[in-house]
C-alpha cells in the first residue's frame, strides 16, 4: 500500500503561515547531477549565473512514530527571494527505490518534506535539487534522545572524515553512505581507535549501489565499547555522501547527535560557543588521517582584548590518530563561555570537532559538532532554523577579525527581510564573542551580516520537553 506523503509550505512569520499538503511524484525520471566546487564546510553560494543548484543531506532515521518517540526527519527548504521556486526531493534507502517528490517553496517561504511519512525504512537520506541559489536547505533528524539539525552540502566527495565516533557503553554509531550517482561507488574504510588505525576487512572495497544509501553499523564493524572511533572513509571509484548518526548511551554522554563528516581537512577549525561550568565537560576530538604527524595549537578566544600575548596549548597529533584535548587544560582559560581555534602549523591536515556535556534537568545532554574551516570564514552568514524559545540565546558571533565589526541581524517574514529590534548596527571589538537572543523573531529564518569576517553558531531546542540545546553552525554565505 503506497504511504502519503506531506510536503508542509510554510510562510516564514509562523502566525500567517499557511499549510499546503501535496500528493507524492511517483514518476521515475533520470535526474541531472550538479558537482560541488566547494569541498569542506557547507555554504550557501548565491549567483545569479547558478540556474540549478543540488543539495546532498547525509540522512537521518525513518521508522516513524514508536511508543519511545518519533525516529524520523524533515529536509527544509527555505526561500527567502520575491520569487517562486521549484524542484525534487528524491530519497534514497537501503532496500528500495529512489522516490522523487515534487516540491515548490513560494516566496519568502519555507517547504517541509516529511522524509518518514515519505519512505518507512531504518534510515533514509536525500537529494534536494532546486531552481534558484538563494534556496537554502537542512535536515532535521527526529529521535527520542534529542532532535539535531544539520547542514545539507552543495559537494559530494571522494573522501570523507569523522573525528568524534563513540560506542561506549554501548553508544551506538552507524556511518550512513549515500551515492546519488547513476553508478556503483567502491570504498575503502579506514578506522581509528585509541589503540591506533585498522582495516577492517568487510569495509575493504565496500560497494555501494547506484542512487542508494548504504548504513555501516560500527559496533557490528568490531568497534564495540570504544571511547574513541575516527573515520577515513576513501572512495576508490566514485563519489559519495557522508555523515554519522550517534546515540549516546553512557560513559559521561547521553543523547543523540546526526550531522555531515567533513569532506577536506584544514589547517584552521573555529568554533564561535564554547563553556566550562560546573558539571560542564568539553573537549575537542582532533584527528589526523594523514600520513604524517602534526604539529597543532589551540587557542581560546573571545575572552581577553586580542593584542593580548595568548599562551596556546601546543600538542602532537600522531599519523592515522586521535588526540582528545580536554578544554579546561588550555593555560589561558580560567571557566566561564569562550571561543576556540585549532591550528595545524604544517598546513591543511585535521579534522576538529567539539564535545560538549551540560547538564539538562536531572541529567545531561552531549553534543558533538564539526567546527568551521577557516577557508569558510565569511561576513554574512543565514541561518534557516533557529530556536523557537526567545528567551535563552539562539546565536553565538565571534569576531575573528583585528578590527572592531559592526552586525545587523535580520529576520525574515512574509514581507521580507526585517531588521531585527536592537539587533541592527551592534559593534563586537575584536576577537569579542557574543550571545544573542532573537526575542518576538524566534523560530524566523536569520541572515547576519557583517563588515569583517565572522563566526555564528546556534543554539537550537533539542525536543519539546526543551532539555539542553542543540550546538550548530549557520550557514556562511558566499556570493560570486
Amino acid at each position: 500500500m503506497s504511504r502519503r506523503v506531506v510536503v508542509v509550505v510554510l510562510g516564514l512569520l509562523v502566525a500567517a503561515g499557511v499549510i499546503v499538503v501535496a500528493a507524492p511524484d511517483t514518476t521515475r525520471s533520470d535526474v541531472v547531477f550538479s558537482r560541488g566546487d566547494d569541498p569542506g564546510t557547507p555554504r550557501l553560494v548565491i549567483s545569479d549565473e547558478i540556474v540549478t543548484v543540488t543539495w546532498f543531506c547525509g540522512g537521518t532515521s525513518a521508522l516513524g512514530r514508536s511508543e519511545s518517540g518519533e525516529y524520523g526527519g524533515e529536509v527544509v527548504l527555505t526561500n527567502t527571494t520575491d520569487s517562486p521556486s521549484s524542484g525534487t526531493v528524491t530519497v534514497f534507502s537501503i532496500d528500495q527505490e529512489p522516490l522523487v517528490i515534487a516540491v515548490d517553496v513560494a516566496p519568502r517561504s519555507q517547504a517541509v518534506v516529511d522524509l518518514d511519512e515519505a519512505v518507512t525504512a531504518s534510515y533514509v537520506s536525500s537529494m534536494v535539487e532546486v531552481d534558484r541559489s538563494e534556496v537554502s536547505v537542512e535536515q532535521i533528524s527526529r529521535h527520542p534522545a534529542g532532535d539535531a539539525v544539520s547542514t545539507c552540502t552543495a559537494t559530494t566527495s571522494d573522501s570523507w572524515y569523522v573525528a568524534d565516533g563513540f560506542t561506549a557503553e554501548g553508544s551506538d554509531m552507524r556511518v550512513l553512505v549515500t551515492n546519488p550517482y547513476p553508478t556503483a561507488a567502491i570504498v575503502d574504510v579506514e578506522i581509528s581507535t585509541a589503540a591506533g588505525p585498522r582495516t577492517p576487512d568487510q569495509l575493504q572495497g565496500y560497494v555501494v549501489p547506484p542512487r542508494s544509501l548504504r548504513v555501516l553499523n560500527m559496533e557490528d564493524a568490531g568497534f564495540r565499547d570504544e571511547p574513541v572511533v575516527a573515520v577515513n572513509l576513501r572512495a576508490t571509484t566514485g563519489r559519495v555522501v557522508v555523515a554519522k548518526d550517534q546515540h549516546y548511551l553512557g560513559a559521561g554522554r547521553l543523547g543523540h547527535v546526526t550531522s555531515l563528516a567533513s569532506p577536506a581537512v584544514s589547517d584552521e577549525w573555529w568554533f564561535a560557543d564554547g563553556r566550562l561550568a560546573e558539571g560542564v565537560t568539553e573537549r575537542l576530538i582532533i584527528f589526523n588521517p594523514t600520513d604524517d604527524d602534526v604539529e597543532a595549537d589551540v587557542v581560546v578566544l573571545g575572552v581577553q582584548a586580542l593584542e593580548t600575548d595568548y599562551e596556546a596549548a601546543s600538542l602532537t597529533v600522531p599519523s592515522r590518530e586521535v588526540v582528545t584535548f580536554d578544554v579546561a587544560g588550555v593555560p589561558s582559560i580560567s571557566g566561564g563561555s569562550h571561543a576556540l581555534l585549532v591550528t595545524a602549523l604544517s598546513g591543511p591536515a585535521l579534522v576538529v570537532e567539539r564535545v560538549i556535556t551540560e547538564p539538562a534537568g536531572q541529567s545531561v545532554v552531549t553534543s558533538s559538532m564539526l567546527g568551521l574551516q577557516g577557508e569558510a570564514l565569511s561576513n554574512e552568514w543565514f541561518a534557516s532554523v533557529t530556536a523557537a524559545d526567545g528567551d535563552g540565546p539562539a546565536l553565538v558571533i565571534l569576531n575573528v577579525s583585528p578590527d572592531p565589526t559592526s552586525i545587523d541581524v535580520s529576520s525574515f517574514g512574509p514581507g521580507g527581510p526585517e531588521p531585527v529590534a536592537d539587533l541592527t548596527g551592534i559593534t563586537l571589538q575584536a576577537n569579542e564573542r557574543r550571545e544573542i537572543s532573537l526575542g518576538d523573531v524566534a523560530g524566523r529564518p536569520i541572515s547576519i551580516v557583517a563588515s569583517d569576517a565572522i563566526v555564528v553558531e546556534r543554539l537550537v531546542e533539542r525536543n519539546e520537553s526543551g532539555l539542553g540545546r542543540l550546538h550548530a553552525l549557520a550557514l556562511p554565505v558566499r556570493r560570486r
